[in-house]
């Protein structure tokens, strides 16, 4: 699935560059960074199983905390974009900072104690997108495609009177693939310049295994430590250099 993915992206920027007979303003293209932020949906079983053993042979009562949203900052460069007379193409590069974190506080041993569980999912990808103007100010951006490359990692902290008590940190076992297909819109501030851009989608991906990061951990490796993914969104805003 994944290789079919990765063909259809081939074939669509090169065919859309075969397509270009006529352009407007800013054919010769344009560069750029952006910067935005990301909510992420997903199921973690494997996670969530983690955190309760861990909880369970510290003494903890059985308590149930549900990962199921990432969001974090997402940065990058869109690396060329055509714009053409009827519709423009972009390629890009992103790496995006996405963490979930839990937080518990409570009383053991006649101690206050706090629990602190994080999981980062962290990626870089590369992408393209094709759209067509709306009105002068508002694009459509028909379709974008890419794929993503997963650099995961969990910690889970148990504090007593603000003394660390007990500590796991888990860390991808090799990184872990992923592909989204999403669609939105492109608010031009200042036209090729600074834009605004909406981009809901859905994104598959897994986190198929992890592994204590310090060998002395008696902690087993887990498998589909993320077993779902989901629909996501970000926002973020592009400053433009035409070339």
């Amino acid at each position: 699935m994944l290789k079919k993915f990765i063909i259809l992206l081939v074939l669509f920027f090169v065919g859309s560059s075969v397509r270009s007979q006529t352009c407007g303003f800013g054919c010769l293209g344009l560069s750029g960074v952006f910067a935005g932020y990301t909510n992420q949906l997903y199921s973690a079983r494997g996670l969530e199983d983690l955190t309760t053993q861990f909880r369970t042979d510290y003494g903890f009562p059985a308590k149930d905390f549900n990962f199921n949203k990432a969001e974090g900052f997402k940065i990058g460069a869109n690396i060329f974009r055509a714009d053409f007379t009827d519709y423009f193409f972009t390629a890009k590069a992103f790496y995006q900072f996405l963490k979930e974190e839990k937080n518990n506080f409570s009383e053991l041993n006649n101690l206050p104690t706090e629990e602190k569980y994080i999981v980062n999912l962290n990626n870089w990808g590369v992408g393209l997108d094709f759209g067509i103007p709306l009105l002068s100010f508002v694009d459509f951006k028909i379709v974008e495609g890419g794929i993503t490359f997963f650099n995961s990692s969990y910690t889970g902290e148990i504090k007593e009177g603000g003394k660390e008590k007990s500590k796991i940190e888990y860390e991808d076992f090799k990184t872990d693939i992923g592909y989204y297909v999403g669609t939105g819109l492109i608010i031009h501030l200042i036209r090729d310049y600074v834009t605004v851009e909406g981009t809901a989608f859905f994104h598959q991906f897994e986190i198929k295994k992890m592994i204590p990061f310090r060998k002395s951990q008696n902690f087993p490796v887990y498998e589909s430590f993320v077993d779902k993914s989901g629909f996501g969104a970000t926002i973020q805003m592009n400053f433009g250099i035409p070339l």
